[in-house]
């Protein structure tokens, strides 16, 4: 009982003790003085139509606009509140004199005038801005809104530097190269966008060139751009069309709606991707989902592989991966422990496999070639028509299915093995092969060849 008591009046008085507190800072906050100033820096420089342009900003919002004179123009909007005046009169005193670089090759200007802001609340009602001015001076403030309006021709050379904070800016036409921190970006067409630098950001562009990017957790929404270089982690790219892609990427997520090529390497990352030309990609523990390809180059491991037509499918060093197609005109790869499973084959299967699985839901009836050699893999084929094709098995401890109207020569059975040699009926051993290729390039024949070497595992050719 006694205790009941003691721990109710500490709860009481705690209670009190954070009213009184509360009711203090109430006093103070009406009682502290506040000073306002709100108000426009403008800087004016004359530059030559050669000069090239770099402006550095940090925690303070940039908007670019363009005009037809030769003069870059800097606007400065503030709004500073503070409990002293003179913190407001150093503040503005800094915004007055940022430091700028100029001769008749460069117009540099370094807008950031402080060196460190940190911001403190207090009981949800006091805030407090500790400020350190480049200059070393800390400033107090309550209230801090600096934008930075910059106006140029737009054929110059222009360099970005900017962090925690956004950026608009229109169509630009001259040669730009961003360095992007924590920034929300919004473009226009950049055409001559040579190179943009990003960590923690998010950028939306309406169209780009050939560029390079190198992005760190960001996500871009872009429109259109041309050819593009891309190193990237943790980033999230979207694109409607983009040209020839070159990637070097890492845990990353790309939807591309359009696209002429991509060549390079990624692991653990996520593709969505439309039609393209075509693809050489070494993968690792990736997700790879596509349209048509006119050929497609893959190495790798882990991975997934979903896509509708392939007209050359070549996969040289495969590993644990699941791969789907609903069309292949040629395949070939060296794999171990894959599941292939392609809707339609046309013309051309060579594989060397150890423990797959290959499914070919139809082979066109005039294909070129099937050639596999494995161990411990199960193949299931199913040929359309009346093919006619010679045939050439060595089989060990494996279960097969080979078409009725094969007549076989040469055959062994001893030592649980069948090797023979074969043909369907109606050929004769003198008929020749005639090949001939498609217009994208895959291999048909009059008469196809069939040559398989197995070790254990399972195989159906049927028709």
């Amino acid at each position: 009982m006694l205790k009941s008591k003691i721990k109710a009046m500490k709860n009481f008085i705690k209670k009190i003790t954070s009213l009184l507190i509360i009711m203090l800072l109430i006093s103070l906050t009406a009682n502290a003085k506040s000073f306002e100033k709100e108000g426009k820096i403008e800087k004016e420089f004359n530059i030559d139509k050669n000069t090239r342009i770099e402006i550095s900003n940090k925690n303070s919002d940039l908007q670019l606009k363009v005009w037809n004179k030769q003069m870059v123009k800097l606007e400065c909007f503030y709004k500073i509140r503070a409990n002293d005046e003179d913190d407001i009169t150093k503040t503005i005193g800094a915004l007055e004199n940022i430091d700028v670089d100029k001769s008749s090759s460069l117009l540099s200007i370094e807008t950031a005038v402080f060196s460190s802001i940190k911001s403190t609340v207090f009981s949800g009602m006091i805030s407090k801005i500790a400020a350190t001015l480049s200059t070393g001076t800390v400033v107090n403030l309550r209230e801090y809104k600096v934008e930075y309006v910059l106006t140029l021709p737009d054929n110059h050379d222009l360099t970005i530097k900017q962090k925690y904070s956004d950026v608009n800016m229109p169509n630009y036409a001259g040669t730009l190269r961003l360095d992007l921190y924590d920034v929300n970006f919004y473009a226009g067409q950049l055409i001559n966008a040579e190179s943009i630098k990003t960590k923690y950001s998010k950028l939306n562009i309406e169209a780009l060139g050939n560029s390079e990017l190198d992005l760190y957790d960001t996500d871009v929404d872009l429109g259109s751009m041309g050819d593009l270089k891309l190193k990237s982690k943790y980033s999230k790219f979207e694109a409607d069309v983009v040209g020839a892609v070159t990637l070097d990427s890492f845990d990353d997520k790309f939807y591309f709606t359009e696209l002429k090529s991509m060549v390079g390497k990624s692991k653990y990352s996520d593709f969505e991707l439309g039609n393209m030309a075509f693809a050489d990609l070494d993968l690792y523990d990736c997700e790879l989902k596509g349209k048509d390809c006119g050929k497609l180059k893959i190495t790798g491991k882990y991975s997934g592989i979903v896509m509708n037509d392939i007209h050359i499918f070549e996969y040289p060093d495969c590993y644990d991966n699941n791969v789907k197609a609903r069309f292949v005109g040629e395949f070939s790869s060296d794999s171990k422990y894959t599941e292939f499973e392609f809707d339609h084959v046309a013309g051309f299967i060579d594989l060397v496999t150890y423990d797959d699985k290959l499914v070919v839901g139809k082979m066109d009836e005039d294909f070129y070639a099937i050639t596999i050699n494995g161990k411990y893999t199960d193949v299931d084929i199913n040929i359309l028509g009346n093919p006619k094709y010679f045939l050439d098995v060595s089989f060990k401890y494996t279960k097969y299915e080979l078409p009725s109207d094969v007549l076989f020569s040469n055959v062994d059975t001893g030592s649980s093995k069948f090797v023979a040699s074969g043909r369907t009926e109606g050929l004769k051993k003198m008929d020749v092969v005639k090949i001939r290729t498609n217009e994208v390039g895959i291999r048909k024949a009059t008469i196809g060849k069939i040559s398989i070497e197995q070790y254990d595992g399972k195989l159906s050719i049927r028709k």
